[in-house]
C-alpha cells in the first residue's frame, strides 16, 4: 500500500508527553504529517536541550574531549556529551562539536526523523541528567577506589587535607584504570572500546580490577610479571564460576531427596 500525506493537523500530538513522543515507533510515525513531525522534534528538543545546557554548565573542553569542571556544582561523567561530539564527528565529518538539537533547516519528514532518533538517543542515555551522571561517575570511582568522591571529602578534617585527598584520589583513579585498560589491551582487545575507554564485561574481569585497585591502593607499582598474575586471577575466577554454575544445575536437576528435581508440566 503507497503511502498517503496526511492533510490534516494531528490533535493528538498536542496530549503526548516527551516521554510518549520519543516512545513513538514507525508504524505511528509515517502516519504523521510533515508539519506534525516538526512539532514532534521542536518540542523533544526542547526538552533535549535543557538537559544539554545543564550537563555543558558543569563540563569543558580539554583535548577534543568534555570533562567535568573543578568549580562545577555537580562532578558528573561526561559520557553524553561526549557521544554528542564523536556524533557529530561521524555525521558532518567535522571537528567534533556538541550540536545542539531541534528542526533547523531540516526540509523533509525523512531528515527530520533521523534528529529524532538522535534526541531519543541522547535522551536514552543515564548520563543525560545530572543524577545518572553522578550516580555513573560515583559507580566508577567505587570500583576504581572503593571510595567516592563525596566519602573523601567527609573524611578530610580540613580544607587543606581534603585537597591533597582528593588529588591522591583522582591519581589513584587514573592509575586503577590505566592499568586495567592496558591488561585488557594485552588479554581482551576485542572487549576494549578505546574512544569511550568501556570495556565489554567478562567473567573474571570485577576480579582483576578489584585486584588493580589493591595494588594501587598499597602503593605497589607495575611489574613484568603483573599481566601473567591478573591472568591467573581471572582465570581462577573463571573457574569458580564454572564450578558454581555446575553445582547450581546440579542442584537443580536431582535436588537433596529422590523425588526433588525437575517440575513437570501438563
Amino acid at each position: 500500500m503507497s503511502y498517503k500525506k496526511p492533510t490534516q493537523y494531528n490533535k493528538a500530538i498536542d496530549n503526548l508527553t516527551v516521554s510518549d513522543m520519543l516512545s513513538l515507533g514507525n508504524d505511528a510515525l509515517i502516519h504523521l504529517s510533515e508539519a506534525d513531525m516538526r512539532r514532534l522534534v521542536r518540542t523533544t528538543s526542547l526538552a533535549a536541550n535543557k538537559r544539554l545546557n545543564r550537563l555543558m554548565a558543569q563540563a569543558k573542553k580539554s583535548e577534543g574531549q568534555y570533562v567535568p569542571k573543578k568549580s562545577a556544582k555537580y562532578n558528573i561523567a561526561t559520557d553524553a556529551l561526549n557521544w554528542m561530539v564523536s556524533e557529530e564527528k561521524a555525521r558532518n565529518g567535522g571537528k567534533g562539536k556538541v550540536e545542539r538539537f531541534g528542526v533547523g533547516d531540516k526540509t523533509t519528514k525523512q531528515e527530520l526523523q533521523k534528529e529524532l532518533s538522535r534526541i531519543r538517543k541522547f535522551m536514552s542515555m543515564k548520563t543525560s541528567t545530572i543524577k545518572g551522571a553522578k550516580d555513573v561517575r560515583k559507580a566508577r570511582e567505587k570500583k576504581a577506589t572503593g571510595k567516592t568522591r563525596e566519602d573523601i571529602i567527609k573524611s578530610a578534617k580540613n580544607k587543606a587535607e581534603q585537597k591533597q585527598m582528593l588529588k591522591t584520589f583522582e591519581e589513584n583513579i587514573g592509575d586503577v584504570y590505566k592499568r586495567f585498560r592496558e591488561y585488557i589491551e594485552a588479554n581482551h582487545p576485542e572487549s576494549l572500546n578505546k574512544k569511550w575507554e568501556k570495556y565489554t564485561h567478562f567473567q573474571g574481569s570485577d576480579e582483576v580490577l578489584a585486584e588493580i585497585r589493591y595494588r594501587v591502593a598499597s602503593g605497589a607499582q607495575e611489574s613484568e610479571d603483573e599481566i601473567k598474575q591478573l591472568q591467573d586471577i581471572e582465570y581462577n575466577a573463571y573457574e569458580q564460576q564454572q564450578i558454581q554454575e555446575q553445582e547450581e544445575q546440579s542442584d537443580w536437576l536431582y535436588g537433596d531427596d529422590d523425588d526433588e528435581g525437575f517440575t513437570y508440566f501438563t
